[in-house]
């Protein structure tokens, strides 16, 4: 897959511009403006350079018997998927970081939607600064990163159906096990270099990027370019001179803590039954499916602890020991403030542990009938449930004690924990559905139909001093009693109710033209209600597809549009009490085409967004003026894919 162009701007208060360019290797570049009085403003460019390898290994067994009367199916499959990226490794910096040369403050006028349509930059002597000349910054900074996730995921299945002849109407009964395996191991780590420059000298001009010039961005003043800067080029003069670039000792302290806080890994286990029969009435018009499962999940994981008190003196009961002035003695070995000696105490690699488990029954009832040749109802209820996703479990905890003296108040806070919740109940919904279906004689189909969901224990953010109760829900001990946790927690009951309507339908019966034309529509439109701390992230409230298939062999042409309404994306308290972040609605249009070179064998071409409607994030709140209230734009380009496609 090509993605010929990436580019991402962002608008804030003070102007912040981030562009992003991709053609077969990523590669970003940002520009900031910061506004500011006179002799404290600055103006930065940042190049980046992100290039990720991903595997994937997989092998599946599968077994199926059927003599009419028995059906027995079994299946195993295993599977590692790997993703890496290490930026040195790769002959980049993932960043390098340009400063201005003098003290600026920037001005920007004639403000339109999202951002000033003019922006002007002046130094101390309220001279033009040049933003666009690369003579006028200092190379600064560079920074490495990487990415290791490795997933390891097992699954085994097997099915017994048994059809049963005695009734005096048809039916079967089934069941069957299930077991996933799952263990994931995450590595993520980050380090920071200070530039030092060849005899001290850091103009940052050695560095520009030598491929993407000259390129037209959405915040240029006319038609001068951004002087970009190159990861490559960086990373290759340090090579040559490894005095350029050099880590201090608070950034090596730095480095180890990021790299304590980016070592994850969980183990999930999820074993699974389930009992169902199958009946039919009247004449095999209503066809009656109920069944119960019952599943288990445990969670087993590690994760990051820091604890900033680790570095202190404890008494026999756990206290502070304390000097003769009252004050926490401090370890010998902890060394001195901001130390390497002192990280090793309070960053204990994957020292936070926890394990935790669940299981319910899942009952199920649907019911099909026929209540014409053409015309189809149904309606069902199921109990379903969702799990937490591996990045809200993976373990990782903070502490940040208060010294409260040797005779606490009980009613002030101890101090605070942030921590994962392992914990984390799946949510589990009562399902209702009702669905209408009309089927035309041409192979097309029409329907309609209402659902709704009645949640509990959806999920939401938690900060708060919990009781007993609380502290067990999260998986912390008594011990904490007095603290203030901040976690992600079940927030309570929520609901989701809504309508979706579809068609699709071949064009024959309009003419003879009809004949190589299908057309397809579905509209969805949702309404959800919970807690204030519930997180609807990514229930859309409307969404619709629609489009048309052209088929005259040997050419398949499909067109399909693809619109998301508004989206809140959740609180955004830096623009208020009442301030939130969204999506506004977007409309794309996707392409597909392939070509029969014969019948089993076809060459295949499709693109997705091919007008690039960027995505744009939004921010308000009561008090935001209009021209503020855009906060950001993904401008992603066409990705486009070329291929063959066959069967043999």
């Amino acid at each position: 897959m090509l993605n010929p162009s990436n580019e991402t701007i962002n608008f804030a208060t003070g102007t912040t511009a981030t562009s992003t360019v991709a053609g077969g290797v990523p590669f970003s570049f940002g520009d900031t403006f910061t506004s500011g009085a006179t002799g404290r403003g600055s103006v930065t460019i940042t190049g980046a350079y992100t290039r990720r390898t991903e595997a994937t290994n997989g092998e599946n067994l599968q077994y199926r018997f059927d003599n009419g009367e028995w059906k027995i199916e079994a299946r195993a499959s295993m599977s590692i998927a790997r993703v890496w990226f290490r930026s040195v490794e790769k002959g980049n910096f993932s960043s390098v970081t340009a400063t201005s040369k003098v003290p600026v403050r920037v001005v920007l006028t004639d403000i339109v939607e999202g951002r000033p349509a003019r922006t002007e930059v002046f130094d101390n002597n309220n001279q033009v600064f040049d933003p666009y000349n690369p003579a006028n910054y200092n190379l600064t900074a560079a920074a490495g990163s990487g990415t290791g996730v490795r997933d390891d995921v097992k699954t085994y299945n097997v099915d017994i159906k048994r059809s049963i002849r005695f009734l005096p109407f048809p039916a079967s009964v089934q069941v069957g096990a299930a077991l996933k395996d799952q263990d994931r191991d995450r590595d993520s780590p980050g380090w920071n270099y200070t530039y030092q420059g060849p005899n001290g000298d850091q103009s940052s001009s050695p560095y520009l990027a030598q491929v993407y010039v000259n390129q037209k961005t959405s915040f240029n003043n006319g038609d001068r370019s951004v002087p970009w800067l190159s990861p490559a080029r960086a990373f290759q003069a340090w090579a040559a001179n490894p005095a350029l670039f050099s880590q201090t000792p608070a950034q090596l302290v730095t480095k180890y803590k990021n790299s304590v806080a980016a070592r994850q890994s969980l183990t999930e286990q999820a074993p699974a039954f389930y009992l169902q029969s199958e009946m039919n009435f009247l004449s095999n018009r209503l066809a009656v499916l109920t069944g119960v499962r019952y599943e288990k999940t445990i969670d087993d994981g590690r994760g990051p602890l820091v604890d900033p008190n680790a570095i202190f003196v404890r008494a026999a009961n756990g206290s502070f020991a304390r000097d003769a002035g009252g004050n926490r003695i401090r370890r010998p070995e902890a060394g001195s403030v901001g130390s390497m000696a002192e990280a090793l105490l309070t960053n204990v690699e994957r020292g936070y542990s926890a394990r935790r488990s669940y299981d319910g029954y899942y009952p199920s009832l649907h019911l099909t009938g026929n209540v014409t040749r053409n015309f189809v109802a149904r309606a069902a209820f199921a109990q379903t449930y969702g799990r937490p996703n591996f990045s809200n479990i993976m373990p990782s905890t903070t502490i940040v004690e208060n010294d409260l003296g040797a005779n606490p108040d009980p009613a002030v806070v101890k101090g605070n924990i942030t921590v994962s919740n392992t914990g984390l109940r799946p949510w589990s919904a009562d399902n209702y559905d009702l669905s209408l279906e009309y089927y035309t004689d041409s192979g097309g189909l029409f329907s309609a139909g209402v659902f709704y969901k009645d949640i509990k224990d959806f999920f939401g953010t938690f900060a708060s001093v919990p009781n007993a109760a609380g502290l067990e829900a999260i998986g912390l001990g008594p011990e904490y009693q007095g603290w203030q946790v901040n976690s992600t927690v079940n927030a309570g009951d929520a609901s989701i109710k809504g309508v979706e309507v579809s068609m699709n339908q071949s064009l024959r019966g309009v003419g003879g033209w009809g004949q190589y034309f299908r057309v397809f529509a579905n509209f969805t439109k949702l309404e959800t209600r919970g807690a204030k701390t519930a997180d609807f992230s990514g229930f859309l409230p409307k969404s619709a597809n629609w489009g048309v298939t052209f088929t005259k062999k040997p050419l398949v042409v499909i067109a399909k549009w693809n619109y998301r309404g508004a989206e809140n994306r959740g609180s955004f308290a830096t623009f208020g009490a009442d301030g939130y972040t969204y999506f506004r609605a977007t409309t794309r249009l996707d392409l597909n085409l392939e070509y029969y070179l014969r019948p089993n064998l076809a060459l295949s071409v499709s693109a997705r967004n091919i007008f690039n409607v960027p995505i744009v994030t939004y921010r308000e709140g009561s008090p935001t003026p209009d021209y503020a209230k855009r906060g950001q734009i993904l401008d992603f380009g066409v990705p486009f894919s070329v291929g063959i496609k066959g069967s043999f």
